[in-house]
């Protein structure tokens, strides 16, 4: 009899271990191990690069390149400034000896007096807002009672300054105080006009051309 109590007691023991075995197994079997994380990341991490890639592959192939502001570069700049063009002439006395030469605008002479002239007047207009240039049109002489004078006609054209006065001003001060470069001169006969506006023309981009902007400037 007791016997017998003692193996059923042994039975129902192991019957209770293989149980817990059991469920054990089934619980692991359950939770992911280290390697299984490992494992599960790269293939999450090269089904992402897969996706990128073939991505990447359908923009390329449509023709979708990111644009100048998507990807950080300077976008192309609006059309041309307005230049504002300015007539003035001006009495450079009897310092300038006027002869045939100075009728040719290519001529070594006229090109001498006009980049003296330009350089003077340029530095000077570099003192007040927006860019002045300043260009020599012709030379002429105007006879007079008791002599000749040498009249030098220029343009001036401004950008990003449409103060007429302001850029006359700067002419006429520089003509008052007698001197542009090393030629004396006098307000006697000064004159200044306004010619007008030019917006620079942007022609259309040739069919020929990659890329052009906003086209070119004419």
């Amino acid at each position: 009899m007791g016997t017998s109590i003692c193996g059923l007691t042994l039975s129902v023991i192991l019957t209770c271990q293989l149980v817990s075995v059991t469920q054990a197994s089934k619980v692991w079997g359950e939770v992911p191990l280290p390697e299984d994380l490992e494992a599960e990341k790269d293939a999450q991490a090269s089904l992402s690069l897969l996706d990128d890639d073939e991505d990447f592959a359908a923009d390329e192939a449509s023709g979708d390149l990111p644009s100048g502001e998507d990807d950080g570069s300077t976008p192309w700049p609006p059309g041309g400034m307005t230049l504002i063009y300015y007539r003035a002439l001006v009495n450079f006395t009897d310092s300038l000896v006027y002869g045939p030469e100075l009728e040719d605008i290519f001529s070594p002479a006229f090109n001498e007096i006009s980049e003296a002239v330009v350089d003077t007047l340029e530095s000077e207009y570099n003192r007040i807002p927006g860019t002045q240039t300043v260009n020599v049109v012709l030379i002429k002489k105007v006879i007079r009672d008791d002599g000749v004078d040498v009249f030098v006609e220029l343009d001036v054209g401004s950008e990003s300054n449409n103060n007429d006065e302001q850029i006359r001003s700067v002419l006429y001060n520089v003509v008052k105080e007698g001197a542009i470069a090393s030629y004396i001169t006098s307000v006697q006969g000064f004159q200044f006009r306004r010619l007008g506006e030019v917006t620079p023309s942007i022609r259309p981009c040739m069919p020929d051309e990659h890329t052009c902007g906003m086209g070119h400037v004419s």
